[in-house]
């Protein structure tokens, strides 16, 4: 498998922990979404690949919809692509 970003086959797998925070000052009571996974690290240009669990996705999804989380898509915030 080659890097997305670059087409780099000089990657490693690392085990990795991910805090997704809710973006926009409002949110800074909600608790943030910690996930463990496996991530693909590019060498050669530091691009990172994984795949966030069900689980967490859903913890995620059910924040931004909560009365207290981001109403719009341009909030400044991350957007996690699948």
């Amino acid at each position: 498998m080659s890097c997305r970003h670059c087409h780099s086959k000089n990657q490693e797998a690392f085990e990795a922990e991910l805090s997704a925070c809710f973006p926009r000052m409002e949110n800074l009571g909600q608790c943030p979404v910690y996930a463990c996974q496996t991530a693909l690290i590019c060498l050669d240009c530091g691009s990172v690949d994984f795949k966030v669990p069900a689980a967490e996705l859903q913890r995620i999804k059910e924040g931004l919809s909560s009365p207290t989380g981001p109403e719009h898509s341009d909030s400044g915030g991350f957007k996690l692509s699948s």
